[in-house]
């Protein structure tokens, strides 16, 4: 699964960002003249957007050669998706409404998870190298089911509630994984217990053919796949278990999460992650708070972005006092380098840290614009933002966290 742009060949990078750069919709043709303005020294290959396109009937070859990243939304049309969301198609894990099924392996913590309302793995292996597994922690997203698989059984049901953030390993885990990072991926979910779990080893007949080819939680026999933690669940293996856990069902709570909810969770998740940097031992007082400043964009954090940023670059508003040090990156998923550095940065005035912050702006490597097909334009126009525009260039030390705000928190 191609998860991030360092996957991409250069060719695939260069279509990436063109279809990027628009904002809306766009057809074939617009793709072709932006691609020779943008890159006038290249042609456009053997590649076109169908190539990009999850739902245009591209067979399983197609699949293995070509990210996903577009969505054909009729004749000749196309809207940018993003990676993730493409790749999650490619996965065939999202159902009818949008939402996403997972399964996690919690054999060791499904106490301490599911009675504490979360999940929790390190971001990679303990050498350093990436775990598929780890890394769908930053895919899921609010509203997506979540089946808990422990002792053999689906014990427990879960719909996230908010994004994963960067979270230290939770003091309860004691000496479980006690080979795992210390920092890892936390995420907010509503488990409901099941009065009667699931044994999936009982019905393999129907389970063993729709699971996953590659990083299935489970083996054709039933038995958990070891190393598997957090694993995409195909819409129709999650359609099988539906049906199999039957009156169960019901029990799940899967009232929609709305958007103020979603905030206020993510920021109780920050507060604990506030918490554990408060307990920490090997962090001095001081330390501690610099960290948890940089939250509110106050302390050492503001004083390194000054130094590169001087006022909102859309607005043009210089007077410091009226403008917020908006981390790119969001503050929960920055490492305790990243929650100071001021290249994960930017000046903005309120309003226009609002729209950067809840994902409906977003910005190109070289300062071009880009406005979610979700943002509300009557919005733009009451506050006087054009929705084309561009306001660059970035420094290159600013590329990867504007990468990150791209592809987890811009709404495409």
């Amino acid at each position: 699964m191609v998860s991030s742009l360092e996957q991409l060949t250069p060719l695939q990078l260069e279509h990436f960002e063109v279809a990027r750069s628009f904002g809306k919709t766009f057809t074939f043709s617009e793709f072709v003249e932006r691609y020779r303005m943008l890159f006038p020294e290249r042609t456009t290959g053997s590649i076109i957007p169908n190539d990009y396109a999850f739902n245009n009937g591209n067979d399983l070859s197609y699949r293995e050669k070509y990210p996903w990243f577009l969505e054909k939304v009729g004749r000749g049309q196309f809207r940018f998706i993003g990676l993730e969301k493409g790749e999650q198609r490619k996965i065939g894990n999202i159902g009818p409404d949008g939402s996403a099924y997972w399964w996690v392996n919690n054999k060791q913590t499904y106490v301490h998870e599911v009675g504490g309302n979360y999940l929790w793995s390190p971001t990679s292996r303990s050498d350093g190298a990436r775990n598929e597994f780890y890394e769908n922690m930053k895919r899921v997203r609010p509203g997506d089911t979540i089946f808990a698989f422990a002792d053999a059984e689906i014990k427990a049901v879960g719909i996230c509630s908010a994004p994963a953030i960067l979270s230290a390993k939770p003091n309860e885990f004691g000496t479980s994984g006690k080979a795992w990072n210390e920092e890892g991926w936390r995420i907010p979910v509503a488990f409901t217990r099941l009065s009667q779990p699931l044994r999936p080893k009982s019905h393999m007949d129907i389970l063993a053919y729709l699971l996953p080819k590659k990083y299935s939680p489970i083996k054709p026999d039933g038995n958990g796949n070891q190393g598997a933690y957090l694993a995409a669940v195909p819409y129709k293996m999650a359609e099988a278990l539906i049906e199999l856990l039957g009156e169960c069902w019901a029990e799940v709570d899967r009232a929609t999460v709305d958007p103020i909810r979603q905030m206020e969770v993510a920021e109780e998740s920050e507060d604990e992650v506030e918490k554990e940097l408060r307990n920490r031992t090997d962090l001095t007082k001081v330390e501690a708070d610099r960290l948890i400043k940089s939250r509110l964009g106050q302390g050492v954090y503001r004083d390194n972005l000054v130094l590169f940023e001087d006022k909102c670059r859309l607005t043009g508003v210089t007077n410091l006092q009226d403008l917020r040090a908006s981390h790119i990156k969001p503050w929960r998923y920055s490492t305790n380098f990243e929650k100071l550095d001021g290249n994960n940065g930017l000046l903005l005035s309120p309003h226009v840290d609002h729209l950067f912050d809840r994902g409906f702006i977003s910005f190109l490597d070289d300062g071009t614009l880009l406005v979610s097909p979700q943002a509300n334009d009557a919005t733009f126009s009451c506050w006087g933002i054009p929705l084309e525009g561009n306001y660059g260039p970035f420094r290159a030390e600013q590329f990867p966290y504007l990468a990150f705000h791209r592809q987890f928190v811009f709404r495409p």
